[in-house]
């Protein structure tokens, strides 16, 4: 059995950063955190539950967020069907519109943010995606067999295992208790990037095959040229 220990506050956190170039369209920018984020996930961390939120720029003013002129909606949450009942999928901000996709994957999430931001604002301002979070997440086990999940200081946290792509994989977060395996934000400065990861269960940080995960997650943002690692705090075990 893989016992996991899990709590509130993050074992690792994590921030990329990137600086766009000059000249580079604020899309550009946009493009790039979802590419960021989806390459810190690839093959072992998958959306089931995303928020991403809005804002009215002005492009003669440095893409300054004018907050006399709010988008309608403000953001989109978004969520793959079928979800069970045991897993909390917020919305990430208030008065989202909320749609059903059948798989959040890198290229469906792109298209549905370029749908979202096509829609008009205030004449002279543009519409730009601000800011990303992964609300609920599906993560692949690194080997087979059922886990314990205990909470940091006690108590057990029921976590629902599926079998998926031929592995076991996890979600989360549980309504029982809102602890995330992890939780992912990436943010658009419209000049620069950021992706932040809170790393909530010890899995990645104390279990070797998991920290074998976790730093693969990590060459493949440090891969993409301009990335770099602005941030990076790990809790000692035991506390």
């Amino acid at each position: 059995m893989l016992r996991i220990q899990a709590g509130e506050d993050a074992r690792r956190t994590l921030k990329f950063w990137w600086e766009a170039a000059e000249g580079d369209a604020d899309s550009t920018v946009a493009r790039e955190v979802v590419a960021a984020s989806f390459a810190f996930s690839a093959g072992w961390v998958e959306p089931v539950g995303l928020g991403f939120s809005l804002a009215c720029c002005d492009p003669e003013a440095y893409f300054e967020e004018r907050v006399d002129a709010r988008p309608d909606p403000p953001a989109w949450a978004l969520r793959e069907p079928g979800v069970p009942e045991d897993v909390c999928v917020s919305l990430g901000y208030s008065n989202a519109r909320e749609i059903e996709i059948t798989a959040l994957d890198e290229d469906v999430v792109w298209a549905t943010i370029e749908r979202a931001v096509e829609m008009p604002c205030s004449d002279g301002l543009v519409k730009s995606m601000v800011e990303m979070q992964w609300t609920a997440v599906r993560v692949r086990m690194p080997e087979p067999g059922p886990i314990d999940v205990r909470l940091h200081g006690g108590g057990f946290l029921g976590t629902r295992v599926v079998q998926h792509r031929g592995s076991d994989w996890a979600l989360g977060p549980p309504t029982s208790h809102i602890v995330a395996p992890l939780h992912l934000t990436a943010t658009n400065g419209h000049f620069v990037a950021s992706v932040t990861v809170s790393i909530f269960w010890d899995l990645w940080t104390r279990h070797a095959l998991g920290r074998e995960m976790l730093a693969g997650a990590i060459d493949r943002v440090l891969r993409r040229p301009g990335w770099k690692i602005s941030f990076d705090s790990e809790t000692p075990d035991g506390e």
